[in-house]
């Protein structure tokens, strides 16, 4: 992955076509721009946020102007005005100096005339968060009700904090006098001139410490070295299809992953919801899956915070905890509320904590007083993915005790009808979070308790890898596990299956009645291995039909069942949530390799959209948390602009659904045998897919397979070198060679260039093959 690559992805679009901004982040801090570029929203991931909204523009008469285009991107956002003497462009980019995050802003003014021209500039800084529904679920009130005092001196304005000592410094070249409005808002309006023939830039530069601000402002080349870094980091499972829409979304996937790959003070982690620090389990763990396939580092330590920061004390895994503080060493006071919302609704700590009877939230964790919730088996099941890709044996010593425990809390849980029952402690009737133990658990006055299908298919996923896990470590018990987890599975197909829905019952009750709704949840058996047989196919063919699938990809209740509002619980009583389009597409990817590839094309078209507008609350570049899911209008976005669990689940489904491959002993593996294509398919490449301490590039054309290393369940034709960055090509290329010959997988025909030989692809299929014999 190049440079060139991330801005072959750039996505530009004219102004009136973007009804959302982008974002921007790196491992110290998080950007929210505003749909023309600006920032909104800047966050620390060490001291929260540093200033809402700052605007460094063209002006005319004291008013900014809009640009003609926005381009978004994967390493910064520009903006484009054409006048009619040259060309005015501004970039917003992110980079951080000695562990501190800086955003820095800069007009590029490009007189292409013979005579000086003066450009009016506006810089506006706004230095309270901004309360805005475009990009979270609902701001909380901590950050704009922050009030600042704010100084100017010689270049720099200087924010303050009047509680606290959080300082804002905004560093900037020429800047003309600067005047402050109200006490939190600051302005500055100034002439430049642009000589003849020339460019001239002015730049401003944002961070908490006047050295980080000031030492940016005086570096050029810092963009571009980020975005190296940023190239690399994402040259993992990069795909080549015969859908480029496909490739290209699963690249926006792992960059929009890189940019919530924060460094807290707890070590590695993201939240569901930037910016904030609070991390969610249950998206740590579906997170992991797809960013073990690209980021396997950054997924290890993911799980080594949830079992040093995330286990309740009996054994099993809270819902979320915060990152910013860590409780051992500065333990937040009980009843301190959050700094942002969660789960979209507005609370203080104090306000739920005397909600439930043991334990009360405490300021850092809360497991909303369930005893069986998604996030224990999803911890287990991240586990294993991440070895089953790393094979790490350190990883997994440190780590399986804390898994054993949470699996042996899971046995307490199970019944005489063979099993898991969630049950909540709180007083009063349990709804919405406190009564939901599933993923779907924001949905007001709502309650899933019980022996529900999903969590009882997980559990049972969950015991076979704890199985996995102890013969991987040498433990003689491992077999004990897998019989559970098949014991399981039996009664879930003896318990939860439901003649009259032809599928999967939502749940059984603790006093013993079956719940007949029919809900999309239904995946969950299909995905992990307890449906199986023409139930296998009852499921696969519910989840692909029209009931479920809707233009912008699967409802969570599918039309016609009694429950089903296309925007109610924030879309998961019908509304259209992408993960669960990606968990689908694997899920079916045995039954309807079609169905996979058309539900990954369905979830890149907003994705990468030039009229993002249309979708409604979506960025260019970035997967949107869910849509309406009515069947007579367009899709509609209605949560968060750029989900952050979404992305890497997208490269999950690609991986594991589309291309079929999965991890076996540290290998890459089809399984039993070779799958089918998608119709009109023949052929895919897949680069630098880590296994174990290696990593596996893979090209398939038709039932013929060539790869790096060996592969189980096929005869691979093993090749020795990935030289996809040796070979010039006019087309998007994947090639492998050893001492005789090249073997090259194009989009296009195309004439390659080899180290010094040239060759020729013809083809006139979705991809282009060559096989050929190498003259040096």
């Amino acid at each position: 992955m190049t440079v060139e690559t991330l801005d072959r992805l750039a996505i530009t679009a004219k102004w009136g076509e973007i009804g959302v901004g982008g974002s921007l982040g790196n491992s110290v801090g998080y950007l929210q721009a505003s749909p023309d570029g600006g920032v909104d929203n800047l966050w620390d991931v060490a001291d929260s946020f540093l200033v809402g909204r700052v605007d460094l523009s063209p002006c005319r008469g004291g008013r900014a102007i809009s640009p003609d285009s926005v381009t978004f991107h994967p390493g910064h956002i520009r903006a484009d005005w054409a006048t009619g003497w040259g060309q005015v462009s501004r970039t917003t980019a992110l980079t951080s100096y000695d562990g501190r995050v800086v955003c820095s802003i800069w007009l590029d003014l490009h007189n292409e005339t013979s005579r000086e021209q003066s450009v009016d500039i506006l810089l506006r800084a706004d230095f309270t968060a901004n309360v805005r529904t475009r990009h979270s679920k609902k701001p909380g009130w901590t950050p704009s009700e922050t009030r600042f005092t704010v100084s100017t001196e010689s270049g720099l304005i200087t924010a303050r904090a009047t509680s606290g000592d959080a300082v804002t410094f905004v560093a900037g070249h020429a800047l003309g006098p600067v005047r402050i409005s109200e006490p939190s808002r600051a302005a500055s309006e100034w002439a430049v001139a642009v000589p003849p023939s020339s460019r001239t830039r002015v730049r401003v530069t944002i961070s908490r410490t006047q050295e980080a601000a000031h030492a940016v402002l005086e570096d050029d080349g810092f963009l571009l070295r980020d975005e190296q870094t940023l190239a690399a980091s994402i040259s993992g499972a990069s795909i080549l299809t015969p859908d480029s829409r496909i490739d290209d979304a699963n690249e926006w996937a792992k960059i929009n992953a890189i940019r919530v790959q924060h460094e807290f003070a707890t070590g590695a982690a993201f939240t569901n919801n930037p910016p904030q620090d609070i991390a969610v389990v249950r998206d740590i763990a579906w997170f992991v899956l797809g960013a073990a396939l690209f980021s396997t580092d950054f997924a290890a330590r993911l799980l080594e915070f949830v079992a040093q920061y995330g286990v309740e004390p009996a054994g099993d895994i809270t819902e979320f905890m915060r990152s910013a503080v860590d409780p051992q060493t500065d333990p937040p006071a009980r009843g301190d509320h959050l700094a942002m919302t969660f789960h979209g609704v507005a609370h203080r700590t104090e306000d739920f904590s005397a909600l439930v009877s043991s334990p009360p939230f405490d300021g850092f964790r809360d497991g909303y007083a369930l005893t069986v919730k998604d996030d224990t088996p999803l911890f287990i099941i991240a586990v294993a993915a991440h070895y089953r890709v790393a094979r790490d044996p350190i990883f997994l010593g440190r780590i399986l005790p804390t898994v054993v425990a949470a699996a042996e809390y899971l046995l307490d849980q199970r019944r005489a009808d063979g099993l898991f029952y969630a049950e909540s402690a709180r007083y009063i009737e349990p709804t919405n979070v406190w009564g939901l133990a599933t993923w779907r658990n924001i949905i007001n006055g709502y309650q899933i308790l019980g022996a529900t299908t999903e969590i009882n298919s997980l559990i049972a996923q969950a015991l076979d890898d704890v199985g996995y896990l102890l013969e991987a470590s040498g433990h003689a018990q491992a077999g004990s596990w897998r019989d559970r987890a098949s014991e399981l599975r039996g009664a879930i197909n003896a318990e939860l299956w439901s003649s009259a829905l032809n599928s999967y019952a939502l749940t059984k009750t603790g006093d013993g009645m079956v719940r007949q709704e029919l809900t999309s949840d239904v995946v969950f058996p299909l995905l992990f291995g307890a449906a199986e047989g023409d139930r296998a196919k009852a499921v696969a063919d519910l989840l692909t039909s029209p009931r479920v699938q809707a233009p912008a990809g699967a409802r969570t209740v599918p039309l016609g069942e009694p429950e089903y509002d296309d925007e109610y619980g924030l879309g998961l009583m019908g509304g259209v949530w992408p993960n669960l389009s990606a968990w689908i597409a694997v899920a079916v990817r045995d039954h309807d390799p079609d169905a996979t590839a058309t539900s990954l094309v369905t979830l890149s078209v907003p994705v990468l959209s030039d009229s993002p507008v249309q979708f409604g609350q979506v960025a260019p570049g970035a997967f949107p948390e869910w849509f309406s899911g009515a069947p007579d209008r367009p899709p509609l976005s209605l949560g968060m602009a750029a989900s952050p669990w979404m992305p890497p689940t997208y490269t999950w489904a690609v991986v594991r659904g589309l291309l079929h491959l999965d991890h076996e002993d540290g290998q890459l593996s089809f399984g039993a045998s070779l799958p089918p294509l998608p119709a009109g398919w023949s052929g895919w490449g897949v680069r630098r897919l880590p296994a174990g301490e290696h990593s596996v590039t893979v090209i398939r054309v038709g039932d013929v397979v060539y790869a790096t290393r060996r592969i189980v369940g096929v005869e691979a034709d093993v090749m020795l070198w990935d030289v996809t960055d040796e070979v010039t090509a006019s087309a998007r290329v994947v090639a492998l060679a050893d001492h005789t010959r090249l073997v090259v997988l194009a989009d296009a025909p195309c004439e390659v260039e080899f180290r010094g030989e040239r060759f020729r692809l013809e083809g006139t299929g979705s991809t282009c093959f060559g096989s050929f014999g190498l003259s040096n």
